[in-house]
Formats: structure tokens, C-alpha cells, sequence
């Protein structure tokens, strides 16, 4: 079980004479020397499947989710700083822990937000991690166990630590910490991306989906280089590589089972893609208690890893590193004894050349051949003792490697199980597959008879709506051709019609013409002295309008302050003035026009009486002159 280690933040306030320290949680994570492994057995089975067996498929677009900056606007949240220097990469550092942890491990599953394509990791103890591409890479949040909203964001550019939905830290993208007074747009960035980070874990309870392998082949670059940039950050940052130190062996412990799970899922990943993933995808590696969740009961879906595979593997590491002690520690003491034979070979000659006359010397000599006797017995018992080591290591390598071979057997027996059983179950499939395509077939075949039989019936409607609309437009053509008849008639008995009135009305106007004439002599008369009537009153109205217009235009004149409106109708009623004299003016040229042209047909028609005045009574008898 974890335990939470408190850290004491002091508030981000807009003042340092504001600031006010508080003790806050920085972060959860394990701080035992040893996890024990069983009590994992007893936590909460996962209610939704938490890792899901990888699908084929050929590969999809990528949908990339909006930068930092395309995201909508929220409110900003709260700002506090770690108190405590050491604790600021506590943040960072559990979440490279999980990170580290997956390795190579393709996602458990995937799942729809908008028009992103998000993938998650989920822990053995409920971690997890969502990844969602983006411009320039993945956008990566950070889950503790049963939390809704993430403690760590990080993008290609910074990282955000988060305490209880507060930001605390920021980290800029080789991993230092950011000043706190340096953290410009970043609190901006920071809101919409735990904003988001609930939003996507909502999502994510919904409808998860497996993600296809070719995808993930396509992508795995990506995520793992800055999985592996992210590790070069922490040897570059002393501080974090100080802090790491101190926990990295307990963190190692705590999330020891999930490497072991990581590394089996990733073989088994590697394998089915050598293949080119031709066959059924590999089951997924899950710890062994989630064998009793409803989900995970499908061993063809689903094999739990054994953790000793692990614990073997270290130990064989352990056992090459002591080799390799053993073997550095036997060159040194093979260094010391040359420069003991030369040191010895040097004396020789000295007291070959010398007279041998101290008998210090002597004694030195003893001295060193008892020291090298003692030197040589240590040695062999070295030897003896690194043989016995080396032969347990023998032993031990190859219990090992008939381990690893048994285990392959069954490995292979259990794979040559689950590919029986795909057999039938496909065999199964195949014969149900066969019944449902002779369904379809039968389906299709009525399907189509029926499609025919509607055909049919819409060919004949088709075929009865043309004939309908021939034969109406037939019986328009010829109601059209009717009418067409009906009007060159009536035009026919109009024109003769008209013709026979004009001859009519010319002898009426010839008749008419003859007793007309002394009448209209009289009008012409009586129509000149209306005329000049109506003139003179004319004249005396237009001189009353132009003397009460000459009246206005001095009044407007003198009243310039008057308003517009008044100058206004002042010009409408000019208008309508002007408007009255020009159609007084077209009445009196029309009346003048007309006694003209009177009195032309009063000349014209005296004109014939005085040219045949002695015709006898042609004329009527009426004003024959004198002879």
C-alpha cells in the first residue's frame, strides 16, 4: 500500500508580502522499502475491461487535438509553490516513475473525445495515463488511482504539476523547474489542460475500443523517443537526479509487478508483429487477480505473467555482476602480484651487485618470501573459492535454462491450445458464417425479387403516367388549335365587321360633314370668345399667383431663421403653381390649336358654295348669289 507524503506549499499570490504558507498534499506515491505484492490480490477488481488485446486493421489518419492555445478559454486557476526546494520534482518524478514502468507496451485501449483519438495505460493499482496527439508530438496526463482530474500534464514543451487541481510546479521541457514569477500564459495553459483532463477521463468511462496494432506501430516512435528524451532529462538536472535517488529503489519495488506485465505484453506484441500480425492477436498480460473481474475470464484475451520470471532475471543480473567483481578483483591482485616479482627482482640484482653485508637485508628477503607464500595461499584459496562460485553459477544457469526451456514448453503447449481452440472456434464460426451467408443469400434473392417486382410496377406507373401525358397534351394541342381557329374566325368577322362600319361611318361623316359645317362656324365663335374668356382669366390668376409668389419668396426672404419644412412647402406649393401654369398653358395652345384648325374647315367648306353656286339646287338653294 502507498502512503502520502506531505509537503508544505505556500500560496502563488499576486504579492510576496501576500504569500502565505500552507500545508498541501504534493504528491501520493510508495515510501515503504518493501511493497508487499500480495496485497494487491484484495484491491478493487476494475469494474470497465482496463486493458483490451489489440485488433487488426489497416492503418487510420491520425486526428490531432488542439495545441494549448486552441483550446477554449476557462477560468484560471489557483497558483501555490512547493515550500520545500527538494520536494518540487515530486510531481514529475511519479509520473516518469509509471512512465518508466510501461516500457515498450503497446496502450490497453482507446476511446472517442471530439475529434481527437486518445489512448490509455491503466495500472495494476489504477494508474493511468491518457496520450493524445497533437502538433509536434503527444500530450501526456497523468492519473493517480481513483482521481478524476490529473496531477501531471506534459506536453512537448513543459510539464504541469498539479496538487488537488491547483498548479504547483512547472517544468520546462529539458526538465528544469520553472520560476515561479516566469510562468507567464503557462497558468493559462495549465487551466484548460485539467479542464481537459476531466473531461477526457469522463470519456473514457464510456465506450472503449482496442486499439489497432498497425496504429500503434506507426506511433510507437513517437511516444517511446520522448519517453526516452524524458529519461535524459532527469541525468541532466542534478536536483531531480538527487531526489530520484532516494526513491528510486522503492519506486522500483512498488511497481515491480507492473514491469514484469509491461515486459511480457511487449514480447508478445514484438512476436505477433514479426509476423506481421498474420495470426490472432496475443492475449493481453494482466496481473493474476483480475482473472476474477467479468471482463478478463477469457484466457484466449487474457494471461496473467508470472512475477518469479522477473525475480529470476534479476538474479541472473546479480550473478553476472559479481563475475564481473570477481573477475575485476582477480586482475588487480594479478596487477599486484607482477609489481611484487619486480620489486622482488629488483632487490635480487641489487644484492647480487651489493656485499651482501647488511644483514637487513636478508631479513627483507624472508620477509618478502613469507609475504609472498601467505600472498599465493590467499590466492588459491580464491581460485578454489571462485571455482565452487563459478560452478554454483553453472548450476544455477542452467536450472535456470531448463526453467526457461519448461516454461517454453508450456508456453507452446498452452499456445498450441488456444490455436486449437481457434481453430474449432473459427471451424465453428466458418459453418456459422456459412448458414448466415446462405440467410443473406436467401434474403438478397427475395430482396431482389421484390426490387423486381417493384421495378415492374414503377415501369408500368411510368409507362401509364407517359401514355396520361400524351394524351393531354394531345388534347391540349388540339383545344389549342380550337382556339386558334375560334380567333382567326372572330379576327375574320371583327375585320368585316369594322369594315362595314367604316363605310357606314364615312357616308354618316359625309352626311354629317354638310350639316355641320354652319354649325361648327357658330362653336368656332362661341369657342374664340370663351377662349379669350378664359385667358383673360388665366392671366389674372397668374398674375395673382405670381404677385403672392413674389408675396412668398420675400417673406422667405426676410424669415431666413424660419424652419425647413416651412421653406419646403413653400417650394411644393411654387411647384404645384408652376405645374398649374404649364397645364393652363398646354390648354390654352390645345383650344388655340383646335379654333384653328376650325376655322380651317369653316374656309375649306365655304370654298365649294362659291365655286358652284349657279349649279341649280345641288347646294340646297341656300345662298345663291345675284346674277
Amino acid at each position: 500500500m502507498s502512503i502520502r507524503r506531505n509537503f508544505r506549499l505556500r500560496a502563488g499570490l499576486a504579492t510576496a508580502a501576500l504569500a502565505a504558507a500552507l500545508s498541501v498534499s504534493a504528491c501520493d506515491r510508495a515510501t515503504q522499502a518493501t511493497v508487499d505484492q500480495s496485497a494487491t490480490g484484495s484491491a478493487r477488481l476494475p469494474d470497465l475491461p482496463a486493458t483490451l488485446p489489440l485488433t487488426t486493421g489497416d492503418a487510420t489518419p491520425v486526428s490531432y487535438a488542439p495545441r494549448a492555445s486552441a483550446l477554449p478559454d476557462v477560468a484560471p486557476i489557483r497558483t501555490v509553490r512547493v515550500a520545500n526546494d527538494k520536494a518540487q520534482y515530486a510531481y514529475a518524478d511519479q509520473a516518469y516513475g509509471f512512465s518508466d514502468a510501461l516500457g515498450d507496451a503497446p496502450p490497453d485501449y482507446g476511446f472517442d473525445y471530439g475529434d481527437s483519438d486518445p489512448w490509455a495505460w491503466q495500472g495494476y493499482d489504477d494508474s493511468q495515463v491518457f496520450a493524445e496527439p497533437i502538433d509536434g508530438g503527444y500530450r501526456q496526463y497523468f492519473y493517480r488511482p481513483g482521481a478524476d482530474q490529473p496531477y501531471f500534464v506534459r506536453d512537448p514543451d513543459y510539464g504541469y504539476g498539479y496538487d488537488n487541481g491547483q498548479l504547483a510546479v512547472v517544468y520546462d521541457d529539458d526538465g528544469g523547474v520553472v520560476p515561479w514569477a516566469d510562468y507567464g500564459p503557462r497558468v493559462t495553459y495549465a487551466s484548460r489542460y485539467l479542464v481537459r483532463g476531466r473531461d477526457l477521463y469522463r470519456a473514457s468511462r464510456q465506450r472503449r475500443r482496442p486499439v489497432i496494432a498497425a496504429n500503434w506501430a506507426n506511433r510507437a516512435p513517437v511516444i517511446l523517443q520522448s519517453r526516452r528524451n524524458w529519461g535524459r532529462a532527469v541525468e541532466r538536472q542534478p536536483e531531480w537526479a538527487s531526489y530520484r535517488q532516494n526513491y528510486e529503489p522503492r519506486e522500483r519495488t512498488y511497481w515491480q509487478q507492473e514491469s514484469v506485465r509491461r515486459e511480457a505484453d511487449a514480447r508478445r506484441y514484438a512476436n505477433w508483429q514479426r509476423n506481421e500480425f498474420r495470426s490472432a492477436a496475443p492475449p493481453r498480460a494482466i496481473p493474476a487477480n483480475w482473472q476474477r473481474a467479468d471482463w478478463a475470464r477469457d484466457e484466449r484475451r487474457y494471461a496473467p505473467v508470472r512475477l518469479e520470471s522477473r525475480e529470476q532475471a534479476e538474479q541472473q543480473r546479480d550473478r553476472q555482476q559479481q563475475i564481473a567483481r570477481r573477475q575485476a578483483q582477480a586482475e588487480r591482485q594479478a596487477q599486484r602480484r607482477e609489481q611484487i616479482a619486480e620489486r622482488q627482482q629488483n632487490l635480487a640484482r641489487r644484492d647480487a651487485i651489493g656485499d651482501r653485508r647488511d644483514d637487513w637485508r636478508d631479513d627483507r628477503r624472508n620477509d618478502l618470501q613469507n609475504q609472498r607464500a601467505r600472498q599465493d595461499r590467499r590466492q588459491q584459496q580464491m581460485a578454489q573459492r571462485d571455482q565452487r562460485q563459478q560452478a554454483q553459477t553453472q548450476r544455477a544457469d542452467r536450472q535456470q535454462a531448463q526453467a526457461a526451456r519448461r516454461e517454453q514448453i508450456a508456453e507452446r503447449r498452452q499456445a498450441s491450445q488456444r490455436q486449437q481452440a481457434e481453430r474449432t472456434q473459427r471451424q465453428r464460426d466458418q459453418a456459422g458464417q456459412r448458414q448466415q451467408d446462405a440467410r443473406a443469400q436467401a434474403q438478397r434473392q427475395q430482396r431482389e425479387q421484390a426490387q423486381a417486382q417493384r421495378q415492374q410496377r414503377t415501369q408500368a406507373q411510368a409507362a401509364e403516367r407517359q401514355r396520361a401525358q400524351r394524351a393531354e397534351r394531345s388534347q391540349e394541342r388540339q383545344r389549342a388549335q380550337q382556339t386558334q381557329r375560334a380567333e382567326r374566325q372572330q379576327a375574320q368577322t371583327a375585320q368585316r365587321q369594322q369594315a362595314r362600319q367604316a363605310q357606314r361611318a364615312e357616308r354618316s361623316q359625309a352626311q354629317a360633314t354638310q350639316r355641320q359645317q354652319a354649325q361648327q362656324s357658330q362653336r368656332a365663335e362661341r369657342q374664340q370668345a370663351q377662349a379669350a374668356q378664359r385667358q383673360q382669366a388665366q392671366q389674372s390668376q397668374r398674375a395673382e399667383r405670381q404677385q403672392a409668389q413674389a408675396a412668398q419668396r420675400q417673406q422667405a426672404q426676410q424669415a431666413q431663421r424660419a424652419e425647413r419644412q416651412q421653406a419646403q412647402a413653400a417650394q411644393r406649393q411654387q411647384q404645384a403653381a408652376r405645374q398649374q401654369q404649364q397645364s393652363a398653358q398646354r390648354d390654352q395652345a390645345r383650344a388655340q390649336q383646335q379654333a384653328a384648325r376650325q376655322q380651317e374647315r369653316a374656309a375649306r367648306q365655304q370654298q365649294p358654295r362659291a365655286e358652284h353656286g349657279g349649279g341649280g339646287e345641288r347646294g340646297g338653294g341656300r345662298d345663291r348669289p345675284e346674277r
